[in-house]
């Protein structure tokens, strides 16, 4: 074969080899863009509650090896939800890896469906992730906060309020229940069997099963409370609250102080417990040191500062004026939260104003700010909600937040 043959058929071979590399590129580009506009078809069927032409795609997407494979898990979910399967759609959207573009609205969505089958602490995981994949997700947050209020997770609960506060989308509605988880009472009666049907849907949830059995207690049902208790670490510091307050339900002060002192000693509703009961035997001097621990761990909680003053007066400690007069702010906090329930007040600068001023004294930095900021948003030019915003930041930054009055 002379040279110039040769070199033809290597010229001859490398064109073929290109046209058949074009040929695969352009087939597997028509093949992604079909599967893709099949995906769109699907959604639209979707869209019209067309469930039969769905789930034709969905069978004709999954024959077809260039969908992506998210995607396909995603319109499956969603065909599954539409059929009300939730269990298989919860299944499928947790297959759904976290480095998928919408990897954070798939478990939006997975921890919704969770709180459909009432099950909260699958629920809180997924919806944790979800926050954590975007912190911006606001529906997210506010579906914590409501699995959070249910099981009365206080500290939790305006963690995750604060949480929600760096998303710039808190009404003045959102800011009062916020201030307002430091002083509502709980409705046993009112959630006990919500808490009931989310223990049976979900056993393993510790957080769920604590909150009924407070509950139980609460309604003077403690040995059922005890019993609703029996599947849980009798180590867990709160397993051993919950008990120590069936225990002072039966008047047995003894045996709750014993279980309130196996918990640590920072475990800050034990210390208030415990500075009760301390109270209760008429041990002042005793009862003022398990509440001035309470209030190094909580500045801001009320329980603690109001405990710690009455403790200090009946030692007639000469501490007792200044602590009285922190006490005093508690309660005009809470009466300022009252006069925010009327009508004419929920929309009233001047109302958030004094709310701001109070969360501020007491010590409840994040709340002020919170209601500086919708004054801030109300009128721009506000210089006093500005200056207060300013010092609120300086003494965070400095490292002065806490409080003592």
């Amino acid at each position: 074969m002379t040279p110039r043959f040769r070199t033809s058929w290597v010229v001859l071979g490398t064109a073929c080899v290109l046209l058949v590399a074009a040929i695969v590129v352009r087939f597997n580009l028509n093949t992604t863009q079909l599967a893709e506009g099949w995906l769109e078809r699907g959604r639209e069927a979707l869209d019209r509650q067309d469930l039969a032409a769905a789930q034709a795609i969905l069978e004709r997407l999954e024959s077809m090896p260039q969908v992506d494979p998210n995607d396909l898990g995603l319109f499956r979910a969603q065909c599954l939800i539409a059929q009300n399967r939730i269990a298989e759609a919860i299944e499928a959207l947790a297959a759904i890896p976290d480095e998928f573009p919408l990897s954070a609205q798939v478990r939006l969505k997975q921890g919704q469906l969770e709180l459909r089958r009432h099950r909260l602490a699958s629920a809180e995981r997924a919806l944790t992730r979800a926050t954590q994949l975007d912190p911006n997700l606001v529906q997210a947050h506010r579906e914590l906060i409501y699995i959070l209020g249910y099981q009365v997770r206080r500290a939790e609960l305006r963690a995750r309020y604060q949480a929600l506060a760096q998303t710039g989308t808190l009404t003045p509605y959102d800011v009062y229940l916020w201030c307002l988880t430091r002083y509502n009472t709980w409705d046993a009666a009112e959630h006990f069997d919500d808490l009931q049907r989310f223990v049976r849907a979900e056993p393993t949830d510790e957080w769920s099963r604590l909150a009924l059995a407070r509950a139980a207690i609460a309604l003077n049902r403690i040995d059922e409370g005890l019993a609703i208790l029996q599947p849980l670490d009798p180590e867990n510091p709160e397993v051993r609250l919950v008990r120590a307050q069936a225990e002072l339900a039966r008047g047995d002060l003894n045996q709750a102080d014993a279980l309130l002192a196996a918990n640590p000693p920072d475990h800050v509703e034990s210390l208030r417990l415990r500075g009760k009961l301390a109270l209760y035997r008429n041990h002042p001097n005793d009862a003022a040191a398990f509440y001035r621990r309470a209030v190094e761990l909580a500045p801001e909680d009320r329980e603690g500062v109001i405990g710690l003053a009455q403790s200090l007066k009946a030692a007639h400690d000469p501490e007792a004026d200044r602590w009285l007069n922190a006490a005093r702010d508690h309660e005009r906090y809470a009466h300022q939260l009252h006069q925010l329930r009327l009508p004419e007040n929920q929309n009233n600068p001047e109302s958030w104003r004094i709310m701001a001023d109070l969360c501020e004294r007491i010590g409840c930095h994040a709340e002020a700010a919170a209601w500086y900021q919708l004054l801030i948003a109300r009128n721009p030019l506000d210089s006093e909600a500005q200056a207060a915003l300013a010092r609120l930041k300086a003494r965070q930054e400095s490292g002065t937040a806490g409080i003592g009055p």
